[in-house]
């Protein structure tokens, strides 16, 4: 059966347009500023596809509502065997002419990214982009406006910040240099280790046993 072909919903560009200045309109008035920070990836392995460590060199101002207002997602704090963990998520909503206005120049492409990052001043913290949901809602009059992008709080793995901001850059510097850890105990572990392991010749487990 055919649709009426007297009622258009899904190519009328005057009402999508209409509905896109307000949906930008109401993100302003009620959204944060934030700062969108890019990833680049330094040292790509191409067996496991992965980089060695990631710089986050710049800093782009862009307007995010936050969808999550009541608070934060996730899991929250709970323990496990590696001691007490922080999985707070949190979801932002940001127009895609914003973004492409704003951040697209620098970075190059017109969406948000998995494991770019985004810092929210206003708690000072810094968070990694986990998933973005590119179709939310579902093509209001046949045009999407938006994008949801659920970010979950980030863990420092040795990556370098230089991004202008100065609290931000401050808070990571030490975890810049993994070599240089001060949270490193490798070298306590492997001490401890060769006072309990024995590879002498009278050990069953040698190469020369």
């Amino acid at each position: 059966m055919a649709v009426n072909p007297y009622f258009n919903h899904f190519s009328a560009n005057n009402e999508q347009t209409l509905i896109e200045d307000l949906i930008v309109e109401s993100i302003k008035i009620y959204a944060h500023d934030m700062q969108y920070i890019p990833r680049t990836g330094i040292n790509k392995d191409e067996v496991l596809n992965e980089y060695e460590y990631s710089e986050f060199n710049s800093a782009i101002d862009c307007e995010f509502y936050i969808k999550s207002a009541s608070s934060f997602e996730g899991q929250g704090l709970f323990m496990e065997k590696f001691g007490l963990q922080i999985k707070d998520q949190i979801t932002l909503t940001v127009s895609k002419r914003s973004f492409e206005e704003f951040v697209t120049p620098t970075v190059s492409y017109t969406r948000p990214l998995e494991g770019d990052l985004i810092w929210v001043p206003m708690i000072s913290a810094l968070y990694e982009v986990s998933y973005i949901e590119t179709a939310l809602p579902f093509y209001q009059l046949g045009t999407l406006q938006t994008y949801d992008i659920t970010l979950e709080l980030y863990e420092s793995t040795g990556d370098t910040f230089n991004t202008g901001i100065t609290e931000l850059d401050t808070k990571y510097a030490a975890f810049d240099d993994i070599a240089n850890d001060p949270y490193d105990q490798s070298s306590d572990f492997e001490g401890e280790a060769n006072t309990i392991m024995d590879f002498s010749e009278t050990n069953p487990f040698t190469d020369g046993y």
